[in-house]
């Protein structure tokens, strides 16, 4: 492609450039654990570079403040396999900020 690099993204695969989000329209990009402190500034950040935010939480409530700067929100638990059936459908890219604790053979997102 020729249109200029000015951000990279680490991968599984290596370095994947993210062109101009002036002239491709940004990136779609699921951010799950958005409400917590690093995820919630990532969804700002993102939002201000111009990429299309799905932001990812437990608690819809506390998705409240980054309507703004997400442009699609969804209610899940990290741990439950069935409610995050369709999370991903049509993003480009997945930033997971989600914490998960265990104890006693079970886990807790946090």
């Amino acid at each position: 492609m020729d249109h200029p690099v000015h951000e990279w993204w680490l991968t599984d695969g290596g370095c994947l450039p993210v062109h101009d989000t002036e002239e491709t329209g940004g990136l779609r990009i699921l951010v799950a654990g958005a409400t917590g402190y690093l995820g919630r500034h990532i969804v700002r950040e993102l939002n201000d570079r111009g990429h299309h935010v799905r932001a990812l939480a437990r608690s819809p409530a506390r998705l409240e403040p980054l309507r703004a700067a997400a442009e699609e929100v969804f209610t899940a638990d990290a741990t439950d396999r069935t409610a995050l059936a369709g999370c991903c459908d049509g993003v480009d890219v997945v930033v997971s900020t989600v914490g998960l604790v265990g104890k006693g053979g079970r886990q807790t997102c946090w």
